[in-house]
């Protein structure tokens, strides 16, 4: 079992970052009750964990966050404070082949240069142990790459069926500007940064 290996030999862990993006995506689910919005995604690779001399994959993210910026540049000073819908902010902790819930208590966006920005982040995630419950500290300094914002076809009703109707999405909450035009890929469309 996987939880047993979270002895007091391996807490506290020493997470480190490697490298980071952060995306956007229009996403609606009526059947759920959410509205049609632009929800921004960050995912930070953390360097693998060592347990029992067995290496582990490890990032965290922080999914599900709405800001009120019209271009993605504007991501530059968004903070947790300044997110307008914080109930629906999911901040996980992949290790040891799990997601851990986690607790988001800092994120701030800075230093925009090209399509990249500053993170900082303090967070701390539940790992379940054999013996119940242990908080490990996440808090780090990354670099995030701006991807893009990202059209899943089936995500929307209806579904866009070309690349301008992807745009004609994308465009309800933010301008295109600094965006190249959509571009297909099977299940989605893909607006990269221009810079």
């Amino acid at each position: 079992m996987f939880r047993s290996l979270f002895g007091p030999k391996v807490l506290p862990l020493s997470l480190q970052p490697v490298s980071g993006e952060i995306y956007a995506h229009v996403f609606e689910n009526p059947r759920t009750g959410v509205p049609r919005n632009l929800f921004w995604n960050m995912t930070v690779e953390l360097e693998p964990v060592t347990i029992e001399g067995e290496e582990w994959d490890c990032s965290f993210g922080a999914e599900w966050l709405t800001w009120p910026v019209r271009t993605w540049r504007e991501l530059d000073g968004m903070d947790l404070g300044k997110v307008l819908l914080p109930d629906m902010v999911e901040p996980p902790l992949y290790l040891v082949g799990e997601h851990h819930p986690a607790t988001l208590q800092h994120l701030r966006l800075g230093g925009c240069r090209g399509p990249s920005f500053e993170a900082a982040v303090t967070a701390s995630a539940q790992i379940r142990t054999e013996k119940g419950q242990r908080t490990i500290p996440v808090s780090f300094f990354c670099r995030l790459q701006f991807a893009g914002v990202i059209v899943v076809k089936e995500n929307l009703q209806p579904s866009p069926t070309t690349p301008a109707l992807a745009e004609e999405a994308v465009a309800k909450f933010m301008q295109m500007d600094g965006l190249r035009q959509a571009r297909s890929e099977d299940w989605r469309y893909v607006l990269e940064p221009d810079a």
